[in-house]
């Protein structure tokens, strides 16, 4: 992996749906020249209303017309913000081929909300792609479910993650409107919810604190609160994965300097410090760059 790349991104570093009225947007950059890839914005609104071959061919193209591996070298921005809708989803999976050969992304957040099931693909997708996430801007409601998939996240201030109960806006038609039928669609629905959080290390108090606030509402977090729901920068469910591969190919030793320098890190970004002596850009830098040529090395 070329330094560049790892400079460039150690700079990064220092549904049910969630009302959102603007439309989604997903636009790819080059991380160092910013150079636009290309950009989509087709906000659909259910798994069936668009065309899923059609967009992943779209996306694939973009990225052959574009030359990615050549002009952005191995670092790319994926920038989301907007409505999170079905095609989202579908766009973004671009990440997970290309992250498998070796190139990194890191998705910047900016989002009052969308669909719970593409969040969570969108998630899941983050995870595999071992990919960073930045908080831009506002991460409300379902944008809060795209973040925890992330591997590692930033966040630039209090209060711009948000959470609040699932709206029933875009309940299916089919559910009977009687209580009950009600009351077990959105049980259904927390479930999987406390299932995808869990899996990603998150506490599953976290969704009872979702589900204390009127949808129509809107709960702003701390930094502080967040690393106490097991949504601070580092996503320790990943943490384990790095530990194994990281031992069986390079050894315990390698792993143990890993896991240090990620518990610096986190400890700095998770805390008030940083910046400050203790936890100043150039030591935040030196040890996150360690950590992602290790992770290069030894995955």
């Amino acid at each position: 992996m070329k330094i560049a790349g790892i400079i460039g991104l150690v700079a990064f570093v220092a549904s049910v749906i969630f009302a959102s009225p603007s439309l989604a947007a997903v636009t790819f950059l080059c991380a160092e020249s910013k150079e636009k890839i290309a950009s989509f914005d087709q906000n659909a609104t259910c798994a069936k209303c668009f065309d899923v071959r059609q967009t992943r061919d779209a996306v694939v193209e973009a990225f052959k017309r574009a030359n990615v591996a050549q002009k952005c070298g191995s670092l790319v921005i994926a920038k989301l913000s907007g409505n999170i809708s079905y095609s989202d989803a579908e766009v973004i999976s671009i990440i997970e081929p290309l992250a498998a050969n070796k190139m990194l992304f890191y998705v910047e957040l900016s989002s009052n909300g969308g669909y719970v099931t593409p969040a969570m693909e969108i998630g899941d997708l983050l995870f595999k792609a071992a990919a960073t996430v930045r908080i831009t801007g506002n991460c409300y409601s379902a944008c809060v479910i795209v973040a925890a998939g992330a591997v590692f996240r930033t966040y630039e201030r209090d209060g711009q993650i948000g959470i609040h109960r699932m709206s029933d806006a875009m309940m299916p038609s089919s559910t009977a409107n009687t209580a009950a039928s009600l009351q077990a669609y959105f049980e259904q629905q927390y479930g999987l919810l406390e299932q995808y959080f869990e899996k990603y290390g998150v506490n599953r108090t976290f969704v009872d604190a979702m589900k204390s606030v009127p949808n129509a509402r809107i709960r702003q977090l701390s930094i502080a609160e967040l690393v106490q729901y097991g949504m601070g920068y580092e996503n320790v469910a990943y943490r384990d994965i790095a530990q194994v591969r990281i031992t069986r190919k390079c050894g315990s030793e390698a792993a143990s300097v890993y896991s240090d320098g990620a518990d610096y890190v986190a400890q700095c970004f998770d805390g008030p410090n940083f910046g400050e002596s203790s936890c100043s850009t150039d030591a935040v830098s030196r040890t996150w760059t360690n950590m992602t040529r290790m992770r290069q090395r030894c995955f």
